[in-house]
C-alpha cells in the first residue's frame, strides 16, 4: 500500500468538507481495479469476443504497472518513465490520470460509478447538444443518486496554472446531466512526477457562454458500465469460490498478462461481478445500492471486484 497526495478546494455547501489536503492509500489491487473499470468502457472490448482484453491492452493497460513504485509509503513513478518516448509517454499520462481520477471519485466523494462521455456516445447510449470537446470527460453517479461531472488531467513534469485553468473551464460547461444539473463539476489534475504522485480537485463556478446538456437512461449508463465486464465474466468464467462473495462470478485476468507484473502474472488474479449483475448489466445500479453495506478488500463501492493473491508495490 502506498499514497498519493490529494488536494481539495473551492468546494461549497454540502461538500465543503470535501475541501483540504488528505494522503489516500493506494494499493496494487485497488489501482489495477480501476484501470480495468476504465479500460472495459472501450467499445472495441465488445466488438473483439475472441481477443477481448486486445484492445483495452492497448488502450489502458500496456507498461503502465511496472513504472509505479513505493517510496517512503508514497506511490512514485520510476525515473525511467521519463525516457518513454514522447507520444507514447502522452498517451499513458492521459490514461493514468483517468485511473487517478476513478480512485479520487470513488475513494473521497464515495462515487462508485465514472462513465466516459466519449465512449458512451460512441456506443450510441448518450445525446450531447454540441459535438465539441470543450467539456468534462466523465459523468458520475453518488449512491444518493447526484450525478457528477469530472475533467481529468495530468501532466508527469509538473502542473501549470493553464492546465488547471483548462480543466477547470471544461468541467464547469456540462450545465445538465439526465435532466437535471450536476452536483459537482470537477476537475482532477494530477501530477504523476510529484513525490508523491499530487491530484489537484477542484470545483469550479460554471463559466463560459457554450453550456452543454447531456441526455441518457439510467438503464444505459449501467448498461455501459457494467457491460462489458459481464460480457468478458460470461465468455471466460470459472468456477471459483471467494469467502465473502458468495453470490459472485468470476474469470482469471491472465489474458491482459502483457500488461502486468511478473508477480501478478504468476498469481492466480480473478475479475468478479455479482451474478445477478453479469446477467443483466442494466440492473447494476439498483443491485449495487442492496449491497452497500458489503466490506470487502477485493471489492470496490461499485462492487467489481478483485480476488486473489496479489503483491503489492515494489519498494524502492
Amino acid at each position: 500500500m502506498a499514497d498519493i497526495v490529494l488536494q481539495v478546494r473551492d468546494f461549497t455547501g454540502r461538500y465543503s468538507g470535501l475541501n483540504g489536503t488528505f494522503r489516500i492509500p493506494v494499493s496494487l489491487r485497488t489501482y489495477l481495479r480501476a484501470a480495468l473499470t476504465i479500460g472495459f468502457q472501450n467499445g472495441a472490448v465488445a466488438r473483439k469476443a475472441s481477443r477481448p482484453l486486445r484492445e483495452y491492452r492497448l488502450n489502458s493497460a500496456r507498461g503502465q504497472f511496472g513504472l509505479f513504485y513505493d517510496v517512503s509509503g508514497g506511490l512514485c513513478l520510476h525515473p525511467s518513465y521519463h525516457q518513454i518516448e514522447s507520444s507514447e509517454k502522452g498517451a499513458l499520462t492521459f490514461r493514468h490520470a483517468a485511473i487517478v481520477a476513478k480512485i479520487v471519485a470513488e475513494q473521497h466523494m464515495q462515487i462508485p460509478w465514472l462513465a466516459n462521455v466519449d465512449e458512451m456516445r460512441r456506443q450510441g447510449r448518450l445525446t450531447i447538444n454540441e459535438t465539441t470537446n470543450e467539456r468534462g470527460d466523465y459523468v458520475g453517479l453518488d449512491q444518493a443518486g447526484a450525478w457528477h461531472v469530472f475533467e481529468a488531467k495530468g501532466r508527469s513534469g509538473g502542473i501549470d496554472g493553464s492546465l488547471l485553468a483548462a480543466a477547470k473551464s471544461q468541467a464547469s460547461r456540462i450545465e445538465i446531466v439526465d435532466e437535471v444539473a450536476p452536483h459537482t463539476r470537477s476537475a482532477c489534475v494530477t501530477d504523476l512526477g510529484a513525490n508523491p504522485i499530487t491530484a489537484t480537485l477542484v470545483d469550479p463556478p460554471p463559466q463560459g457562454s457554450s453550456r452543454k446538456s447531456i441526455r441518457f437512461s439510467r438503464d444505459d449508463f449501467a448498461q455501459f458500465y457494467y457491460g462489458n465486464v459481464a460480457n468478458y465474466i460470461r465468455a471466460f468464467g470459472e468456477q471459483v469460490r471467494v469467502d465473502g462473495l458468495p453470490e459472485y462470478s468470476w474469470a482469471s485476468i491472465r489474458g491482459i498478462d502483457e500488461a502486468l507484473p511478473e508477480a501478478i502474472r504468476a498469481a492466480d488474479v480473478y475479475l468478479g461481478l455479482p451474478t445477478r449483475i453479469v446477467h443483466a448489466p442494466r440492473i447494476g445500479m439498483q443491485e449495487t445500492r442492496l449491497v452497500l453495506e458489503l466490506e470487502s478488500p477485493y471489492a470496490g463501492l461499485d462492487q467489481i471486484a478483485l480476488a486473489g493473491r496479489m503483491p503489492d508495490w515494489q519498494v524502492m
